[in-house]
């Protein structure tokens, strides 16, 4: 496994800078082009608008963790009656 001080490997090391350079990914690129940007836009939209209307339409599933359940729908509606009748 020893060689020679006279056997070289062939090429000259190569500097730092080019290596880091090689193997640098800039971040100042874009990730993706401004078509995908558009779409994902668009597609995150239309499911919010869509959450949004589940949740107005009071379906479970749109509804925030805190409001789900049988205990939450039943005690909404007398909460907001009591609120009403004791409001000083």
């Amino acid at each position: 496994m020893t060689e020679s001080p006279s056997s070289k490997k062939g090429r000259p090391t190569p500097k730092r800078r080019d290596v880091e350079a090689a193997r640098k990914i800039s971040p100042l690129a874009p990730a993706s082009t401004k078509i995908e940007k558009k779409r994902a836009k668009e597609a995150s939209r239309a499911a919010r608008l869509a959450n949004r209307a589940a949740y107005m339409r009071g379906e479970e599933s749109a509804l925030p963790s805190r409001d789900k359940g049988p205990v939450k729908k039943s005690s909404f509606g007398l909460s907001i009656h009591q609120a009403h009748r004791f409001r000083s």
